[in-house]
């Protein structure tokens, strides 16, 4: 394995060859045999590139050639990507797996032999320099990057099921007085309320601040994945059609994108509801403050003697009543509920408007986390499934 030169690729006729010889001779059903504490899987710090190394054997030998690639899917979703077989001195064979985790080379050796090999394997892209880079530029190159509207619909979405989970159960008035044991009991129940309210009003204040966002981010998502060509092409109309008010970006969506069966109803109610939540975003976005719109209450000051003040309100009621339960005056948690509903129907609303085939790919789009680019044709597309799944070889203990 250590002499490149030696290394031959195994052709699939032959490796069926072997692989009926070992289940015929029991060979394939053995444990494999016990090799030397010094011997190891690749180090971690022997890193190599999958690409470089990839583009490096399909010079060499050709396309990957392991059985295992009759049986991968057509996609990315897969476990092991590609794979050779190679034979090296005529009796030495062993595989190499680009995976979902890492590049595996199927070989246990001493430490310093692995830092030899990887060496060896670098210092020899040199001499298949042109026909790697023949091969990369045949390769279609994509950019990924993170969806936006996903990214930000999760977050909201994790926050109004935290929201929904919370039951606020203020305590009733207290007496002047309480066995020690009841008012124990009662200053429980307050530092609950007092503590749910806190994260309530938190959570409530989060998605109402960020249920805006994700409505901009699902226009301009639209904009993205639906532009026509041309308007994709030109920056500055594009950035144009991005700038302009929201309302007005909706208004236009059939101008601007393809897809489009008819404009979006403006009149309709899930648009209108839509407008009030874009009109009141300044408010949160940029903390604007106006007493008018978070006045919860009034006070009376009398001034005694000495420079004392006196507080008088109209209603008989504990402070710490009065102030936690008013802390959600325009947060509360029925307005972020209403908020982010608001949002949902605005996004079927504008979906309903699309041609059958737009609105599924738009909808599969929508719910990827992470997307692929390709910056020549402007294409956008889903190109991992599942890109959490990775492989993990379970050995006995003790091996």
């Amino acid at each position: 394995m250590l002499d490149l030169a030696a290394w031959v690729a195994v052709p699939p006729e032959e490796q069926i060859r072997k692989l009926k010889r070992a289940n015929k001779t029991g060979k394939g059903r053995k444990s494999p045999k016990r090799t030397p504490k010094n011997h190891v899987d690749r180090p971690s710090d022997g890193t190599i590139s999958p690409l470089d190394l990839y583009l490096y054997l399909k010079s060499r030998f050709g396309p990957p050639n392991e059985l295992m690639m009759a049986t991968r899917t057509t996609g990315t979703d897969n476990i092991i990507q590609w794979g050779y077989y190679f034979r090296s001195h005529k009796h030495d064979y062993f595989r190499i797996h680009g995976t979902s985790t890492r590049v595996e080379f199927f070989a246990v050796m001493p430490r310093e032999k692995w830092i030899g090999l990887l060496t060896s394997i670098k210092s020899d892209f040199a001499s298949y320099g042109k026909q790697m880079s023949a091969i990369r530029r045949s390769l279609k190159r994509w950019a990924l990057f993170i969806n936006p509207f996903r990214r930000a619909a999760r977050t909201v979405n994790a926050f109004a099921s935290q929201l929904a989970q919370i039951k606020l159960t203020e305590p009733p008035p207290r007496p002047m007085a309480m066995t020690r044991r009841d008012a124990d009991e009662y200053n429980r129940a307050t530092d609950t309320w007092t503590h749910d309210a806190f994260v309530a009003q938190m959570l409530a204040t989060s998605i109402r601040m960020l249920a805006p966002v994700v409505a901009e981010a699902f226009v301009n998502f639209v904009l993205f994945v639906l532009g026509r060509p041309d308007v994709r092409k030109d920056t500055r109309v594009y950035d144009a059609t991005i700038r302009q008010p929201i309302d007005v970006r909706v208004r236009s969506l059939h101008l601007f994108c393809d897809g489009f069966e008819r404009p979006v109803d403006c009149s309709a109610p899930a648009f209108a509801g839509f407008q009030t939540l874009m009109n009141s975003r300044n408010d949160f976005l940029h903390g604007n403050i106006d007493p008018t719109r978070l006045t919860f209450d009034d006070v009376f000051f009398d001034s005694f003697y000495g420079g004392q003040v006196i507080p008088l309100f109209n209603d008989d009621r504990g402070m710490i009543s009065r102030f936690v339960s008013n802390s959600f005056k325009f947060v509360e948690p029925t307005g972020a509920a209403g908020d982010w509903a608001a949002v949902n129907t605005f996004i079927e609303h504008v979906l309903s408007h699309l041609s059958e085939s737009a609105r599924m790919q738009t909808l599969k789009l929508l719910g990827s986390d992470f997307l692929g680019w390709d910056a020549k044709t402007g294409e956008i597309a889903e190109l991992f499934d599942h890109p959490a799944v990775e492989s993990l070889l379970i050995i006995p203990d003790g091996e």
